[in-house]
C-alpha cells in the first residue's frame, strides 16, 4: 500500500505549527488604518503593536515610492511588542505599505512565527485647510459643475 507522502507529514506539521504558537496580529497601528484625518505636521512617528512578544532582530516595512512614508530613522523596538518608526509625512496624500509581505517575513514572534502580511493605509489632511463655510461653497461649486457634466452626457 502506497501512503501519499502529505500524509505523512501532516502530523509533523502541525505539531511544529502548536510548537510554535500562533501567529502574531496587529492589535494597534496609530495612525490608525484607513484614517483619513492624519496631521501630517504632527504626526512624526508610526506605532504598530501586537499581540504577543516579538523577535526584535528584524522588521518588514514593504511597499516604495511615494505611497510609502519617508522614514527618518531606524525604526526601533520600544519593548517587546511595539515597533516605533520616525517619519516625515506629506500634507493631501495618501501612504499605502504592508506590515510584511510574501517577499519578506521578518516581522516574527518570539517564537518564530510570521506575522501574516498586514496592509495598512492613512491619509493626511491638506495643508492648508477651509473653513466650513468655504468648504461648503466649494462642494456646492462641485455639485454644480458634477451636474452639468451629467446633464451633457
Amino acid at each position: 500500500m502506497t501512503v501519499p507522502i502529505a500524509t505523512l507529514l501532516l502530523p509533523v506539521l502541525v505539531s511544529t505549527t502548536l510548537a510554535q504558537g500562533k501567529p502574531p496580529k496587529v492589535v494597534e497601528l496609530e495612525p490608525a488604518n484607513l484614517a483619513r484625518d492624519v496631521d501630517a505636521k504632527k504626526v512624526t512617528k508610526l506605532t504598530v503593536r501586537f499581540d504577543q512578544a516579538m523577535n526584535r532582530g528584524g522588521f518588514s516595512i514593504c511597499g516604495g515610492g511615494p505611497k510609502l512614508p519617508k522614514i527618518t530613522k531606524r525604526p526601533r523596538w520600544k519593548d517587546d511588542r511595539t515597533l516605533v518608526v520616525e517619519v516625515e509625512l506629506l500634507p493631501d496624500h495618501d501612504y499605502v505599505m504592508s506590515l510584511n509581505c510574501p517577499a519578506a517575513q521578518n516581522f516574527r514572534s518570539a517564537r518564530g512565527v510570521a506575522l501574516v502580511p498586514t496592509p495598512w493605509r492613512f491619509s493626511t489632511l491638506p495643508a492648508v485647510r477651509l473653513s466650513k463655510k468655504e468648504q461648503r461653497k466649494l462642494n456646492e461649486k462641485a455639485f454644480v459643475a458634477l451636474q452639468k457634466v451629467i446633464d451633457e452626457a
